[in-house]
C-alpha cells in the first residue's frame, strides 16, 4: 500500500463440540449436545506520518464461547451464540 501504510488481516474459524449429561428442573438425567461455529474476521490499516506519529483504524467481529452459567442458567434451546462487535 505504500512506504506509509500498513494494511493487515485475519480470520479465524473455530468449531466447539460439547456434549454432556445434566439434570432437569425435575432432577431427571437429560443429556444435551452443542456446536458452535465460531468465525471472527478483523482487517485495519496503520498510517505512520513519521517516527513518532502513527494512526490506525481497524475493524473486528468477536464472538463469544459459552460458559458452564450458559447452560446451567438456560433452557435447553437457548441460542448461547453471542457476537461482540
Amino acid at each position: 500500500m505504500g512506504e506509509h501504510f500498513i494494511a493487515y488481516a485475519d480470520i479465524q474459524y473455530r468449531y466447539v463440540h460439547y456434549r454432556f449429561t445434566g439434570f432437569d428442573d425435575f432432577a431427571t438425567t437429560t443429556n444435551q449436545v452443542a456446536e458452535f461455529h465460531f468465525f471472527n474476521p478483523k482487517a485495519g490499516i496503520t498510517f505512520l506520518r513519521n517516527e513518532n506519529e502513527s494512526a490506525w483504524l481497524s475493524i473486528a467481529v468477536g464472538n463469544k464461547e459459552p460458559s458452564r452459567d450458559d447452560f446451567t442458567e438456560s433452557t435447553a434451546n437457548h441460542d448461547l451464540n453471542q457476537k461482540i462487535s
